[in-house]
């Protein structure tokens, strides 16, 4: 974006701000949904010149500025500044907070959003947002409540798991979450299941269009005997994540082989091992054996189904691959379109529609808010459904955004890190918290 703009996010005094308590926003003025931008225009398009006049804004309340096209980016989790009629600039900004901060309090847009019943249903992400994969976030554990309890919100858990949804509850109340606040939960190994257990030659078309071509590859050759697949999965991260028992293939309409010459797809659920016929033990297989299989699957542009397509996940305070890792690796291998990598959870609509048609029938779209840490999946899926988005910004993407700080210190958002991402992923949240908490 124009080096002005870039000058000036590169500047905020971030220990001068945070321990201030000032409020801090920037509005990006973005295009209509019908034409999103794409690319380095995308980054244009949301710096430089460009920035939307704060005076615009000044009689504006936060709940209008969240549900239109203009992403509010929040420092902090600060109400939006108003007023003046230049373009909005870090002095500008930080002299109209004061006064904007003082006249209407500080409360934050999730605040905001969730005091004035703007939604009536919240797609919730797992990991970074409710817990960091082994231990929960309090003030999460009581914004659960309170939107159940308190709010009558419908709360419906959208997880990239690769796991079907019923180890999901007895894990979160190990956790402190109740299960009666959640009115249910869809994972990506839902979604899995769902697609492969259909009877063959049957297609559900409410959940997937009648021309996707995942139909035609997950179609047996006689439209009846199971289809055989390369199947990964997990080994050892089953025993130590909170879930017991391996994930097997039984009831669904697949088999899987452990040789590629004989796979006619590949199906991914963990990136540690792979299924073995009549086994019930998976073999454990390292990077190098992974990417020997691999390659054998792309020298006959097998199709490949990701039954959980995040690239990474949160495990306490380390990073884990996830098999999305596995589906990038894949498709450069293949250099086929990829159409060819069918992601069966976040940011395809497939899982959004799964969620909707289980539990969210009678919720019109823009009473639905989804909210997760990763821009790529959470946000970018959240967009390409048509529904609004919280960011969490100390999810996967926290280091990136906030530094090694664990939020005490000086660690406040860096902007210009925000802005490179946001152009990256084409990925535009409607609200901007630190964390799940009000």
């Amino acid at each position: 974006s124009h080096p002005g703009a870039r000058r000036a996010l590169e500047r905020p005094p971030r220990v001068h701000w945070r321990r201030r308590g000032l409020a801090l926003a920037l509005c990006l003025p973005l295009p209509s949904p019908s034409s999103p931008p794409s690319g380095r225009r995308a980054l244009r398009t949301v710096g430089g010149n460009r920035w939307r006049r704060a005076s615009s804004l000044r009689e504006k309340g936060v709940g209008d500025l969240i549900s239109g096209p203009t992403v509010c980016v929040l420092m902090n989790r600060c109400r939006v500044a108003g007023g003046g009629t230049k373009p909005v600039g870090v002095k500008s900004i930080r002299a109209k907070a004061r006064s904007h901060a003082s006249e209407r309090g500080s409360k934050s847009p999730l605040r905001e959003a969730i005091e004035g019943r703007k939604y009536n249903a919240w797609l919730l992400d797992q990991f970074g947002v409710l817990h960091d994969g082994v231990h929960p976030y309090p003030a999460a554990i009581e914004l659960i409540r309170h939107l159940a309890e308190d709010c009558g919100a419908k709360l419906v858990i959208l997880s990239n798991s690769s796991r079907r949804s019923e180890t999901t509850f007895s894990r979160l109340e190990g956790m402190g979450f109740k299960p009666e606040w959640f009115s249910g939960c869809v994972t990506s190994g839902d979604v899995a299941y769902h697609l492969l257990s259909l009877p063959p030659g049957q297609r559900d078309h409410s959940i997937l269009s009648p021309e996707d071509p995942l139909w035609e590859d997950i179609q047996s050759a006689d439209g009846s005997s199971p289809r055989q697949c390369l199947h990964f999965t997990w080994s050892s991260r089953g025993a130590t994540d909170g879930f017991s028992g391996n994930i097997d293939l039984q009831g669904l309409n697949v088999v899987a082989v452990s040789d590629p010459a004989k796979a006619e797809f590949i199906l991914c659920h963990g990136t540690e091992a792979i299924s073995v016929e009549d086994s019930g033990t998976p073999r454990p297989v390292d990077s190098v054996e992974t990417e020997r299989l691999l390659e054998q699957c792309a020298q006959r542009s097998l199709p490949m189904l990701v039954a959980n397509p995040d690239l990474v996940t949160v495990q306490g305070t380390a990073l884990v691959p996830m098999p999305g890792s596995l589906a990038r690796k894949y498709s450069k291998m293949t250099g086929s379109p990829l159409q060819s990598i069918h992601l069966l959870g976040k940011p395809s609509p497939v899982i959004y529609n799964l969620a909707c048609k289980l539990h969210l029938q009678d919720v019109p779209r823009d009473a639905i808010v989804s909210v997760g840490d990763s821009l790529e999946h959470d946000i970018k899926g959240a967009n390409q459904f048509g529904v609004d988005s919280v960011f969490i910004s100390r999810g996967i993407h926290g280091k990136v955004l906030h530094g090694d700080g664990d939020g005490d210190g000086d660690d406040a958002l860096d902007f210009v890190e925000l802005d490179r991402l946001v152009s990256e992923y084409e990925a535009r949240p409607t609200i901007l918290a630190d964390t799940f908490a009000i």
